[in-house]
This record gives C-alpha cells, structure tokens and sequence, in this order.
C-alpha cells in the first residue's frame, strides 16, 4: 500500500507552501505510510514462504500455475492454490518473482559447493605434498639403509676373509 509522494501545484495558487511546510507533509505522509505498514506485516499470520517455485500451498494443497487477468497485470503468471473459495490463507506467489528467487537459491547452492570443492581440493593438494615429503624421506631412508647394508656386507665379507 504506497502512498504518492509527489507535489505538483499552480503557480497561481492562493495556498503558500514553504519549503518546510511542504517537507512536514511528506515526513508525515510517509510516517503514516510506515505506521500501516507495520500494523499490516504485524497483523499478518503467513507461514513462513518457499523461497523458489512453490509446490504445496500452505493449506495442503498443490500450488497451480496461473495467468493473471486483472488490469494492472495482465498475463503475468503467477502460483495460486485451487481451493481458494474456503476463506483460508492460501499461497499467492508471482512466477517472476520465483523465478528470481530459484535463481538466487541455485547461484548460493552452486558458490556454496564451489567452495566445498576448492576447499576439498586444498585438501588433497596438502595430502600429495604430504605424501611426496614421505616418498622423498622414504628414498632417503631406503638409500641409507641400503649404504648401511652394503658396509655391513663389506664388513662382514672382509672379516670372513681374516
């Protein structure tokens, strides 16, 4: 429920606004403006929303696709309940606005998982480093060993021979 803002008036007029006076107004219209609204978005007992194409209504039943006849929105869909005659509080979602919102949702979806996987990719990174610091200290192991026996082969080879 908006209220219009705008100012228009005859040069001619006998009214004699000063700037001030006509600041004064406007706070107070958009002053009462907020106050509706905050005793409409109070007073509302919706459930809490789908975010994205909605599939259920919230009294049960399944959310149809609609196109919007009226004046103001013509052709525009929109998702709607078919048991609206029962006086309930049903679901009234515009398909664009769904739409945009499924949109956000996936893009969220999709850094969230991107994320996942770099982070999953750092991991494995971290572990072939690992596992390349163990090979290389291995090597170095096996190489020592392997001098370690080759003079104790010697050694003993020598001493067979006294």
């Amino acid at each position: 429920m908006r209220h219009d803002y705008s100012y228009s008036q005859d040069s001619e007029s006998d009214h004699h606004y000063t700037e001030d006076s006509v600041e004064r107004e406007i706070v107070g219209l958009v002053m009462m403006d907020e106050s509706q609204s905050a005793f409409y978005s109070a007073s509302r007992t919706d459930p809490e929303i789908e975010v994205g194409f909605p599939t259920k209504c919230y009294c049960g039943g399944q959310a149809l696709l609609q196109t919007s006849y009226t004046r103001n929105d013509p052709g525009r869909k929109y998702f709607t309940c078919a048991n609206l005659s029962d006086g309930e509080m049903h679901v009234h979602k515009w398909w664009d606005v769904a739409v945009m919102e499924e949109m956000r949702e996936r893009a969220r979806e999709h850094k969230e998982k991107e994320s996942i996987t770099e982070e999953k990719l750092l991991n494995l990174h971290q572990v072939v480093l690992d596992l390349q610091t163990r090979r290389v200290n291995f090597k170095m192991v096996l190489g020592v060993s392997f001098s370690v026996l080759c003079v104790f082969i010697s050694m003993v080879v020598i001493w067979c021979q006294l």
